[in-house]
């Protein structure tokens, strides 16, 4: 399997840097499908990320004034001379009118594009099209972000309708499958992935080290899910609790359950439940998954709005409310409290 290079990467940014005043897509396109036939589509995907074509303009005076000067028609052999004169008496610039009137375009830069994210874009539609070939994927990831990765894959299941089964040990193994149905929305979690084995619906089997390939996607990866749950865990590291965002998926029966926190002070630890919306889907939802963490015995902290609390309070947790942002700073304190700090 062919992968792009940074090294590839820099040498495609010169070709484009080439049509920058004269040129467009499709002059790429004949450059690159020379250099990287198997996977010039990809190449071109990636650069319209980053590159636009603009085609030559001209104002609308300068448009009217041309048409009034050659009352609508130019004989052939005298349209170079008849520009040349215009331009002179218009003051206009030659070059441009001429790119104008050719219809020139032009490739033009949309925002800046460093090698490593060129070449990691390709490679990442690379990946993304393999997987929409797929029916099962073997995804190899660090214990360290397994909540995320866990909790990212069961939603994009639903998504794709594909069944997801984690294990998770001295590394996190996901694997995804689905007969009916594409594997592409699950790429973007490539990019934070160690390995990956494919099984193409043609019964061939690829396996990529991601580990050497340079990957790069546009999805960004928030840190929190809500202002509340970072100014939470900002107060708490202050306070000096180690504390870790999304760190298990923990399986109960038939769901899984991805703790919002872990918290620990002094060899003590628990876990702490952000419930920071209020829909009636949400709560339900919520709600069956706090019986089972109970039923469980986990050790779980449940920080939440107080307007919220009547749908949370026949449950026998220790529950932590707040009426805005600012009561976070005493929320911090009872969850320390509640660890014998």
């Amino acid at each position: 399997m062919r992968f792009l290079t940074i090294g590839d990467a820099e040498g495609i940014i010169e070709i484009v840097k080439k049509y920058s005043n004269r040129g467009s897509f499709k002059d790429i396109a004949a450059e690159i499908a020379v250099l990287y036939p198997r996977i010039c589509g990809h190449i071109l995907d990636a650069l319209k990320h980053f590159y636009g074509e603009k085609r030559a303009s001209m104002s609308p005076e300068t448009k009217e004034a041309w048409i009034n000067y050659t009352g609508g028609f130019v004989r052939l052999s005298e349209l170079d001379e008849k520009i040349s004169e215009f331009c002179k008496q218009h003051n206009v610039n030659e070059e441009a009118f001429r790119a104008w009137l050719d219809g020139v375009s032009k490739v033009i830069e949309k925002r800046h594009v460093i090698p490593h994210q060129l070449a990691g874009l390709v490679n990442y539609l690379i990946i993304k099209s393999l997987l929409d070939k797929a029916i099962k994927a073997v995804i190899i990831f660090s214990p360290e972000i397994e909540g995320r990765v866990v909790r990212e894959a069961i939603f994009r299941a639903s998504i794709a309708q594909a069944d997801v089964e984690y294990e998770s040990g001295d590394t996190l193994k996901l694997t995804i499958t689905a007969q009916r149905s594409s594997l592409k929305v699950f790429a973007d979690i490539c990019v934070l992935a160690k390995n990956i084995k494919i099984l193409m619906v043609t019964g061939k089997e690829i396996t990529i080290d991601l580990e050497k390939v340079c990957l790069y996607s546009s999805h960004e990866w928030p840190s929190f899910d809500s202002i509340i749950e970072e100014d939470l865990y900002e107060k708490l590291r202050q306070k000096g609790v180690k504390i870790k965002r999304e760190p298990k998926a923990i399986k109960l029966d038939d769901i899984v359950f991805v703790p919002d926190f872990e918290v620990e002070l002094r060899g003590k630890r628990i876990y702490v439940e952000v419930v920071g919306h209020w829909s009636k889907r949400y709560i339900i939802n919520k709600e069956i998954k706090l019986r089972r963490a109970l039923e469980a015995g986990m050790g779980i902290v449940v920080v939440m709005y107080e307007k919220l609390l009547p749908h949370f309070s026949h449950l026998p947790l220790k529950i932590i409310t707040f009426k805005n942002q600012r009561d976070l700073e005493d929320v911090a304190d009872k969850i320390i409290e509640h660890l014998g700090g």
